[in-house]
């Protein structure tokens, strides 16, 4: 069981986990843009979400009986320069590197000893709107807004700010000096 030591700065050490990058290497545009069989190929998950992005701006998706899904439509995926596919347990890092598309998959509970800061990314939005099928609307006055997959029942007027959850790995280097080594997307919370 892993141990989590919290902290009043929003930044908590978490240790006693395993963790491990189980895949790497390049991706097809092609492939990439058969999301629902790339998710089952590298992830095997039937629920999660995903962030894409684009040339053009941010995209957020769900995933539901392992296929992606996004308000109110697809994305082209020859703009795509990043996607990370995730859930609690795992995430599937997609980006671009010059003329094709490199990935890694990290998956938690499996693999070596480490330890990760867990933290909490503060969402674009201060006003928040349920759309049709649990979507949310995120936006500020000046117009600016960004469409966030079902992850919670809570009414909008109910929380303040919505946070994106991320673990930081961290690695020992020589002279035990610290370094992050990986960073993967793990969820999203409502913040008070």
């Amino acid at each position: 069981m892993h141990k989590e030591e919290n902290t009043a700065n929003g930044l908590n050490l978490v240790t006693d986990i395993q963790s491990e990058i189980t895949d790497h290497g390049s991706i097809a545009l092609e492939e990439l843009k058969e999301t629902g069989a790339l998710i089952q190929n590298k992830l095997s998950i039937n629920s999660g979400f995903g962030v894409f992005y684009l040339d053009y701006g941010v995209r957020f998706a769900q995933i539901k009986n392992g296929t992606l899904k996004f308000w109110p439509d697809d994305f082209d995926a020859e703009f795509l320069q990043l996607a990370r596919i995730f859930n609690e347990d795992c995430e599937l890092k997609i980006w671009e590197n010059h003329d094709h598309f490199r990935y890694r998959v990290r998956v938690d509970g499996q693999g070596g000893p480490c330890e990760y800061v867990k933290a909490e990314q503060i969402l674009w939005g201060t006003k928040f709107e349920t759309l049709e099928s649990g979507w949310i609307r995120s936006c500020e006055d000046r117009g600016t807004e960004v469409i966030l997959p079902p992850f919670s029942t809570a009414d909008p007027g109910s929380f303040k700010r919505i946070a994106l959850t991320t673990h930081h790995y961290i690695t020992y280097l020589e002279h035990h000096q610290a370094s992050y080594s990986d960073c993967r997307f793990s969820g999203f919370i409502l913040k008070q």
